[in-house]
């Protein structure tokens, strides 16, 4: 009977382990990079699609984590802030590793970029402005500002600033790894919504699928065999909807003046004395 019940337990935790495995492996391998950028940098527009839109789909333990100043101004003292505590200075487009190693420009960035990434094997922490954490040990919710992290070709985009349950906390992390997101959306009754497109410095990207995430976050994702949504079509529907109305009035203020210029004035005569 002990045998027995040593065995179930044995069984329960190789269950748990395979289950548990494979993201676990993830999130402790992970090479986690902060990048500051901004759309409309012209040497952003260099290193932008390889950072961003390259490197983590060649890298599948990457997670680079954005930080946009031209646009969202609410990460701006954030680019002081890591100069003041690392000196990494207050250029963009600016790639930080770790506290001893971190480039500005985008040649530099380019010519070393996959050695030193390589260089950190499996795994380098996240830089943070109070400490360096692992990205299993780190708390997304935490992070200052608003940031966008870029993991397996997926983008979470973060939009507001409230608490999470920690189930919701460990489900954020998971869906950047997820082999099946979208068995994760199922389960969990995540709300979908249509893509917007990530303006980068040099292009746009655009996916195919997007779902919120709690409150304060937005996971955007490929699924293969589908294309990318577009909503220009949107953008062009809402045109018409000012372009009809305002052609109508013209129109109309064409005919009544047309109208109006044929009436001919009534001759009153003049009265002579």
């Amino acid at each position: 009977m002990r045998d027995m019940k040593i065995q179930n337990i044995l069984c329960l935790i190789l269950t748990a382990l395979l289950l548990a495995g494979p993201f676990a492996l993830a999130q402790e391998n992970v090479i986690c990079l902060v990048y500051f950028t901004g759309v409309g940098c012209s040497h952003c527009a260099k290193t932008d699609p390889v950072v961003l839109g390259e490197l983590p789909k060649e890298y599948e333990n990457l997670v680079v984590i954005e930080y946009e100043i031209y646009q969202q101004m609410d990460n701006s003292p954030l680019l002081m802030g890591y100069n003041d505590k690392y000196g990494t200075g207050l250029g963009i487009p600016l790639l930080i590793f770790d506290e001893d190693l971190s480039q500005i420009g985008d040649s530099p960035i380019l010519d070393n970029l996959r050695g030193n990434i390589e260089n950190k094997q499996e795994e380098n922490d996240c830089l943070l402005l109070d400490s360096s954490v692992s990205f299993s040990d780190l708390d997304l919710y935490k992070l200052p500002a608003f940031p966008k992290l870029w993991a397996n070709g997926r983008i979470l985009i973060k939009t507001g600033k409230g608490e999470e349950t920690e189930e919701i906390k460990n489900l954020t992390k998971e869906m950047m790894f997820s082999e099946n997101i979208q068995k994760l959306v199922e389960e969990n009754n995540l709300k979908e919504i249509n893509p917007q497109v990530v303006h980068l410095s040099g292009q746009d990207l655009k996916f195919t699928d997007a779902v919120e995430v709690g409150t304060n976050w937005i996971i955007q994702y490929n699924t293969e065999g589908k294309e990318p949504y577009d909503d220009s079509n949107e953008e062009s529907i809402n045109c018409m909807y000012l372009i009809v109305p305002i052609t109508i009035g013209f129109l109309l203020v064409i005919v009544f003046g047309v109208k109006k210029s044929k009436k001919k004035p009534k001759n009153k005569g003049v009265k002579i004395d």
